[in-house]
């Protein structure tokens, strides 16, 4: 017997509206939480196995893995105290973008609640079951010294952003790191981008039917960097209490982008590939993971699309290799 959560009611069997006995209810759970977890295929090459090794503690015991849900939802929590619940009929255009990255990374079946806090130029996205949380920066909306309305992104780099922090989730990143530490956890963010990157062409390719999936990945990845380069200017303009003119800043941030990436193979990169007490790659890294990947059969395969039609794409032991000299650890 099977029960499916639908709104205020439960679905029993396909057909039957009831609500379970609890007994059964816990037995459902119970079960479905014993079910080793699979990493998505976006995941990069070895987090499969990583996560393979972490769901076997969990097996076992599953309410092990719900004590540690609750653990991290309640030190987000902490974090956002002052999050304010977003509505569909409150902020229509960034519920509805967060609901496509949701589709886009985690598929159907999945709700999401959406909640805009006051913590630095961030977002976190939490998952369990099927119910997703989704935590995103106010000063992304409104300026943090001014008070004033801002668009900090445009739809594509808020898509971009919100699937990179459901690549997090669906990929189980703080699941990994209880159980196996945080060596090695800067590489996570390689996977992320790819969920962020999945996210935006995906809304390209939605918001424009006529646009091929080459012409919607190539653009994808600009606005990929793009939404970093403007987190890592506010950041840094935050000791300062400086006002970053998003108006002026948004009129060259693309074009700005789109030469970074026209030239990210061009570019020296750094001899130490370490920020100091940074727990991101750094950018010349990330952004050819980026190329790599969108150029490449799996990045294809999640579109849905078959990889053979497309000539010249990377095959998944050239994209591992490529990948092989960015990672740290």
């Amino acid at each position: 017997m099977s029960f499916q959560y639908t709104g205020i009611y439960w679905l029993k069997n396909g057909s039957e509206f009831r609500f379970p006995e609890m007994s059964e209810y816990i037995a459902c759970v119970r079960e479905s939480m014993k079910q080793p977890l699979q990493a998505p295929e976006f995941a990069a090459a070895g987090e499969g196995e990583k996560l393979a090794a972490a769901s076997k503690v969990f097996q076992d015991n599953p309410w092990k893995l719900r004590r540690q849900f609750n653990q991290g939802l309640e030190q987000i929590q902490q974090d956002f105290k002052d999050a304010e619940l977003v509505s569909y009929g409150s902020y229509r255009n960034l519920y509805g973008l967060c609901l496509f990255a949701v589709r886009a990374v985690l598929g159907p079946g999945i709700d999401p609640m959406i909640y805009t806090a006051k913590f630095v130029y961030n977002a976190n996205a939490v998952c369990y079951l099927n119910k997703v949380w989704i935590y995103i920066s106010d000063y992304f909306f409104r300026d943090m010294i001014t008070d004033r309305d801002i668009d900090m992104f445009c739809e594509e780099e808020l898509v971009a952003l919100v699937g990179h922090e459901l690549g997090h989730a669906a990929c189980r990143h703080t699941m990994l790191k209880m159980a196996g530490g945080t060596a090695g956890a800067i590489n996570y963010e390689y996977s992320a981008d790819r969920a962020g990157l999945l996210a935006c062409t995906k809304y390209l390719m939605d918001k424009n039917p006529g646009l091929s999936y080459r012409e919607a990945a190539e653009k994808a990845v600009i606005y990929m960097v793009s939404m970093l380069k403007k987190i890592d200017a506010a950041v840094k303009a935050v000791p300062k209490k400086d006002i970053v003119d998003w108006h002026v800043y948004n009129q060259t941030a693309f074009q700005n982008a789109q030469e970074t990436v026209e030239g990210i193979f061009l570019a020296a990169v750094p001899a130490n590939p370490y920020r100091a007490g940074s727990t991101h790659p750094i950018d010349i890294h990330r952004t050819r993971a980026l190329v790599y990947f969108s150029e490449s059969e799996l990045f294809c395969r999640c579109l849905g699309l078959d990889p053979s039609a497309f000539p010249n794409l990377r095959s998944d032991k050239m994209l591992q290799n490529d990948m092989s000299g960015l990672l740290i650890g």
